[in-house]
């Protein structure tokens, strides 16, 4: 079986093209740049989903074996300034899933067989701040206006248009959407640089909100099974469910955001336990300013209202519709995985080495 992967070099593309490569599959990966150390065999192709053409390049080379499944990762926003710029969230969030979802009926419409997309969507579709208490996919989209970034409302327009285009070219097209917890994983080097460098400038010395809200989280392991079971379902089901259907997953273990990174800081010699609790509408008010500044002097955000949301507002979400409908069952505990991570931490920091590279 043949796979495609946009945002094919981040770091769940590199996690999943792995896990595919080692179960013998064929796998084609499209990303804005090449992958530092690509998978051995895996065929990796730079380009944009923004460009249909490089779209078409990754779904419908000649000569190339048939892709069957479409695995679309790419995405814009997800942190930062980049949360706050409209037209780089919409070209790729919503115009890049058109050109997948577009090139992906056109394969469907030409293959033997079904052909599976399987979009990766966030939970901020349906989350914007308000607390939430084991919510599940009955709850409705945020309304445009509930969101203070562009990166929520451009992420559920893209999974809509991924879910409304099941069934196209005849039903040979199936999809579905995943919504996941906050990943993570040992590999992972876009966030936990963040975090590592605010550790040590002592900014754990303070709490935003509540200790007692959790928030959900999930292995990047976790992920790639949950991917490589809702391919299967895809494959064996003939109808709805799983298809063109959302799915919350999570290592269905909810932590509170500082508890859960407190083995990091012990590991690094960071203090681990907050001096001052920051109330969460002094916070909210901050990462306002800095998105004044940002919009105003293009001073880089320190952080962002949606950010303050999701580390320090209670919001977590079942997961037991995917353990129903396709058999979704996490395997690495969020706990352990991150004591784990700790300690590979440690021996990078005590070697000198860069870490969360």
């Amino acid at each position: 079986m043949a796979w495609a992967i946009t945002g094919g070099a981040g770091h769940v593309g590199q996690a999943l093209c792995a896990r595919l490569r080692s179960d013998g599959h064929a796998v084609r990966l499209l990303d804005v740049c090449a992958p530092p150390h690509p998978p051995e065999g895996a065929e990796c192709l730079v380009g944009s989903v923004c460009s249909a053409a490089d779209v078409r390049r990754l779904l419908c080379a000649p000569r190339a074996a048939a892709v069957a499944a479409v695995v679309h990762l790419a995405g814009a926003g997800m942190s930062g300034a980049d949360m706050l710029d409209a037209q780089l969230c919409h070209r790729v969030n919503v115009e890049g899933t058109r050109n997948v979802v577009a090139c992906a009926t056109r394969l469907a419409e030409e293959s033997p067989t079904p052909v599976l997309l399987i979009y990766l969507s966030t939970y901020n579709v349906c989350f914007h701040g308000q607390e939430v208490y084991g919510g599940d996919e009955t709850a409705p989209y945020s309304p445009a206006a509930a969101h203070t970034d562009c990166y929520g409302a451009s992420k559920a327009e893209a999974e809509r248009l991924v879910l409304a285009a099941d069934g196209a070219a005849d039903g040979a097209l199936r999809t579905v959407a995943l919504r996941p917890g906050a990943i993570f994983g040992e590999a992972e080097t876009r966030h936990l640089p963040r975090i590592i460098r605010l550790m040590k400038l002592g900014l754990f010395r303070f709490a935003i909100g509540s200790a007692e809200a959790r928030q959900d989280w999930l292995h990047v392991s976790n992920l790639v099974d949950a991917v490589l079971r809702v391919a299967d379902a895809l494959t064996t089901a003939p109808s709805a469910p799983p298809r063109g259907l959302p799915y919350f997953i999570n290592d269905d273990e909810p932590v509170n955001t500082l508890a859960f990174f407190s083995p990091l800081a012990k590991a690094l010699g960071c203090r681990d336990q907050p001096f001052v609790r920051v109330p969460l509408w002094v916070a909210i008010v901050m990462a306002w300013v800095c998105e004044m500044m940002w919009y105003w002097l293009r001073v880089p955000p320190f952080m962002t209202r949606a950010e303050v949301f999701k580390s320090a507002v209670q919001h977590t979400y079942s997961c037991r519709r995917a353990k129903e409908d396709w058999g979704y069952k996490p395997t690495v505990n969020s706990t352990t995985a991150m004591e784990r991570l700790a300690m590979t931490f440690r021996v990078q920091h005590e070697r000198g080495a860069p870490l969360g590279r």
